[in-house]
């Protein structure tokens, strides 16, 4: 896969060591809180999730889409990066003059929601200013096949931030205010980082060139930013509804659900970096092969991603499980029971990123496709349907913070079956590989070797053991079926180092 392995290596091992940093955060700093005020920390950051494609306007997507149009590094891209960053500046003046207009129900809104809501609120602001504003660098980025530096940022700096003020807070160093505000800062702090990057890469260029923007091109971009807008609040709704709907939904009890959920989510979410990883790298090669008509590039990328991340993700997923009652057993013995009976909802989300994982780069296809419209109307509409899970899992059926990992893992599916059938009736693509049948019952033997293993006593030896006989019989299995050329390799060459060093 050429640059899309050597990038998508390096970034998912500066991405593991953040998901090494979150671990730590998760079982050993996090807990220590009261559950409410993590709550509410989460409440904040999804919310300015679900406010961010109002205000970035469908540019993350433009970003990407139409680079390959303005590239031109003589004349600094003709002034591209200006205009992306005016989208977003639109999107937050319009938001802050929404929010003055309406300021009366708001705050009657806000005054029936928990005290610390109320209190905190006005938080989301800033938040939103620096992840939009980030977000936007980040995808610009990505156009020059550099997402080490922004992952290092966004990632690692951002857990080593959170977690360090945590920490500070949990020894009663600062107050609660100052802890939210210092989270604030981190986000800042990133966006700096982001910019600097851009400018050490030579690629801070903010001199428009407005002759260049002809007005057949700008209406064909306000056409797709438009439709950018309808999937990006699609998507954020997908992700991060169910965050806000438990506190809704849940009133008083709602904040401790979510700082519970919070922690047992991030468990389960570790089977999707690959995904994340990968996408980053080949978003921009798929709008390079689409825009030059290379469809057999996209088909065989569309392939590899499905088959990859399916293989390595069934692999995390296995690791979690067989040690998920070990991860349990380290965390401060007060909270273990807590968290235990909640084991359900690791599973319910491993399993949705899974599915999500073996349909490979469906959305990216779509996206940057003539049938862009297709894929935000799907969006959009398997969103609003996701709400009504929710509402239909948490409240009617009153299966608690486990119907908001339920009402995920179903709207997901869905959303992917939808996007695997119009691919292949549009575009006569899919990416399911016959290697592809076997990575199930590989991870199936996996697991109950493992799992039929005795404890040794103390939870940290238990995790090695089981990881090195559950990964050890998984990866030789998937090595000797050769299920994978790009897995193969990788190993061949890492063989061929470790001999090296004799």
């Amino acid at each position: 896969m050429g640059v899309v392995q050597r990038q998508g290596i390096k970034d998912s091992i500066i991405t593991y060591f953040g998901v090494a940093l979150g671990a730590v955060n998760t079982l050993f700093i996090y807990p220590l809180i009261p559950k409410e005020e993590l709550g509410l920390i989460e409440f904040l950051l999804s919310s300015v999730m679900l406010l961010a494609p109002f205000v970035l306007l469908g540019v993350t997507n433009l970003v990407v889409r139409y680079f390959p149009v303005f590239e031109d590094a003589k004349t600094g891209h003709h002034g591209f990066l200006f205009f992306m960053l005016l989208l977003p500046s639109v999107g937050l003046l319009c938001l802050g003059l929404g929010l003055w207009v309406f300021q009366i129900p708001v705050q009657s809104f806000l005054s029936a929601r928990d005290v610390l809501v109320q209190q905190y609120a006005w938080y989301i602001f800033p938040l939103l200013f620096f992840f939009v504003f980030s977000t936007l660098f980040i995808h610009y980025i990505k156009n020059f096949l550099r997402i080490v530096i922004p992952t290092l940022l966004e990632n690692v700096l951002v857990k080593i931030g959170r977690g360090a003020i945590t920490l500070l807070y949990c020894l009663s160093v600062i107050r609660f205010s100052e802890l939210v505000g210092g989270i604030v800062g981190v986000y800042g702090l990133t966006l700096l980082g982001l910019v600097a990057y851009t400018y050490w890469l030579g690629q801070l260029h903010l001199k428009p060139d407005f002759r260049f923007v002809s007005k057949p091109l700008a209406r064909e971009m306000g056409v797709f930013s438009f439709y950018g807008v309808l999937g990006s609040i699609g998507d954020s709704l997908l992700e991060w509804i169910d965050k806000v709907m438990i506190v809704l939904l849940l009133s008083q009890e709602g904040l401790g659900r979510l700082g519970v959920f919070t922690i047992v989510m991030y468990i389960g979410s570790v089977v999707d970096v690959p995904r994340r990883s990968i996408e980053k790298i080949t978003s921009p090669i798929v709008a390079h092969a689409i825009q030059r008509n290379d469809w057999a590039q996209v088909q065989e990328l569309y392939h590899k991603t499905a088959l990859n991340q399916f293989i390595i993700g069934c692999l995390l997923l296995l690791g979690i499980w067989v040690n998920l009652d070990s991860l349990f057993d380290l965390m401060p013995a007060d909270k273990q029971a807590l968290y235990r009976a909640e084991k359900l909802i690791i599973l319910l989300l491993g399993m949705r990123y899974i599915f999500d994982m073996a349909t490979g780069i469906n959305s990216q296809i779509i996206a940057y496709s003539k049938y862009f419209r297709m894929g935000f109307y799907f969006t959009l509409a398997l969103a609003v349907l996701n709400i009504g899970f929710n509402y239909l899992f948490i409240k009617t059926l009153a299966l608690d913070i486990r119907g908001a990992a339920l009402a995920t893992l179903v709207s997901i599916s869905l959303f992917n079956v939808i996007k695997l059938w119009f691919i292949y009736h549009k575009l006569h693509m899919q990416p399911f590989t016959v290697p592809m049948l076997w990575v199930l019952p590989v991870a199936g033997a996996a697991y109950m070797a493992a799992y039929w293993l005795p404890g040794l006593g103390h939870p940290v030896f238990d995790i090695i053991i089981r990881s090195v006989v559950a990964g050890s019989i998984y990866l030789f299995s998937v090595f000797y079926l050769r299920l994978s050329p790009d897995i193969n390799g990788l190993i061949l060459r890492l063989i061929e180092k470790l001999r090296s060093l004799r």
